[in-house]
């Protein structure tokens, strides 16, 4: 089955399993909905690679030439190298609400420092520092990810010969990943 195949397979998967994406869902269903989330993503980068595969040849050649990457070329490493997170931090939504949750979630906790907890107050704390550790790993992933766009950016500001090999056996690696 092609990339493109397992693609449309996955999205079709997606799409049956939303009508069981209510609050009574089992924990299956959700469970089944993140392996196909996984194997989507996993065959869209294969995908884009192989759709790539040759002007990223180019770029290789390029850079291990030791010559500067064209604008073009620059895109397309960009793409191989940091594209997923660069969408993600473009496309989320949520980072502003995320914070805003995680305030609320740390006034909560700070509200009861000091105070003599009941039986009933401890699980009640338990549960506002569990839902604040689930906010927090979003804010951390988002963070993340920004952080490694930024460092992108800064990095093809300014290659040196030595950026450029890395870069060419980095782009030769994640390459030959796809082939495998």
């Amino acid at each position: 089955m092609s990339y493109a195949d397992e693609i449309t397979a996955a999205l079709r998967a997606i799409a049956a399993a939303r009508p069981d994406l209510t609050a009574q869902a089992g924990e299956h269903h959700f469970q089944h909905l993140s392996v196909v989330l996984a194997k989507l993503q996993e065959r869209l980068r294969e995908q884009l690679q192989a759709a790539t595969q040759t002007e990223i040849g180019g770029v290789i050649a390029t850079l291990d030439a030791g010559a500067d990457p064209t604008p073009t070329q620059l895109d397309l490493i960009r793409l191989w190298v940091v594209g997923d997170a660069e969408h993600y931090v473009r496309l989320e939504g949520d980072y502003r609400t995320w914070l805003a949750e995680l305030d609320r979630l740390v006034g909560e906790l700070s509200q009861v420092q000091g105070a003599t907890l009941t039986v009933a107050d401890l699980t009640r704390v338990a549960a506002w520092a569990r839902d604040a550790q689930r906010v927090l790993a979003d804010i951390e992933y988002f963070k993340q990810e920004e952080a490694r766009v930024q460092r992108f950016e800064q990095a093809a500001k300014g290659l040196t010969a030595d950026d450029k090999r890395t870069l060419a056996n980095i782009l030769r690696q994640k390459l030959a990943s796809d082939r495998t």
